[in-house]
């Protein structure tokens, strides 16, 4: 090959790179990767599908779920979930792709959130099981764009899975959410309480955590940053939960790995002995993941 045409495809490829998939998040935060469950590298940090609806995946569309066809459900996004596992559920915008994930847990599971949470954190919704599930959902991308517009080919290869983390607060999915503030500096502005850096996940943040605090105020939610930047997210069920190989069971001798300080009550309230989370990674660095 010529050197000077060889010159210009390197530097295409180069530019390909930093514009559409080489951005770190020391520099602009790219979201990259869609991956779940910390645990072994080998059998764990799953990859989950973010085009096309999960076209070729597992992933199949929840029956009678109306979140966008109707503009009247409690959600923003397709829903999507596989093999009947509701511990993950994809919420896909109009154009198929990827705006924000759910985790559903079956009312007979036992898990019932207090009162505090239930209706803002937590909803109560009957598409996945007639029995009813406590659901937690975060989105990815502003929630009142995701069945209105979408993002199309560009926007998804520029921004990746997401520009931003929202957690929806409430049954109104276009205006009860809370947005997470990128940089780690701001959220020190917030009532998300440091808590402890833990390799492969990232600096922890819990809200209005302290060590004196009602269990019945805990939210089933951390976020975690590295770099100064958020690039993950974790749900926290205070239950044991056996349903899926997704989740993760932290026991009470590990919570202080992650809290700082850790909560008396979570001594006291044997709910808390043995609990369910499921780590959400947005980038597929995980190896750099040290806080």
């Amino acid at each position: 090959m010529d050197s000077k045409v060889f010159i210009y495809f390197f530097t295409l490829i180069c530019v390909v790179k930093i514009i559409y998939g080489e951005k770190r998040i020391g520099e602009d935060s790219y979201w990259d990767d869609l991956r779940v469950t910390f645990g072994n590298p080998k059998t764990d940090f799953q990859q989950l599908p973010r085009e096309n609806f999960g076209k070729g995946s597992d992933f199949v569309k929840l029956m009678k779920d109306e979140s966008c066809d109707s503009g009247k459900g409690m959600f923003q996004g397709y829903r999507y979930w596989a093999n009947n596992d509701s511990a993950v559920i994809l919420l896909f915008d109009k154009n198929g792709y990827i705006a924000g994930m759910q985790t559903a847990v079956p009312a007979e599971s036992g898990w019932v959130p207090s009162d505090d949470i239930i209706g803002k954190y937590v909803l109560n919704d009957t598409t996945v099981d007639p029995m009813g599930v406590y659901t937690l959902t975060a989105y990815f991308v502003e929630p009142t764009t995701i069945c209105s517009t979408g993002r199309n080919s560009s926007q998804f290869k520029m921004d990746g899975t997401g520009t931003d983390l929202y957690i929806q607060t409430g049954m109104d999915p276009k205006n009860n959410f809370t947005k997470i503030p990128e940089d780690q500096d701001d959220i020190k502005e917030t009532l998300w309480g440091h808590g402890k850096c833990y390799y492969q996940m990232g600096q922890h943040y819990w809200y209005d955590i302290h060590k004196d605090m009602s269990c019945d105020h805990f939210v089933p939610y951390c976020l975690l940053y590295n770099r100064n930047k958020l690039n993950a997210f974790c749900f926290a069920i205070p239950h044991d939960l056996e349903r899926s190989d997704r989740y993760e069971h932290p026991t009470l001798m590990q919570y202080e790995n992650f809290f700082e300080p850790v909560p008396n009550c979570f001594y006291t309230d044997p709910s808390y002995h043995n609990s369910t989370t499921m780590h959400v990674y947005f980038t597929s660095d995980i190896a750099d993941d040290k806080c």
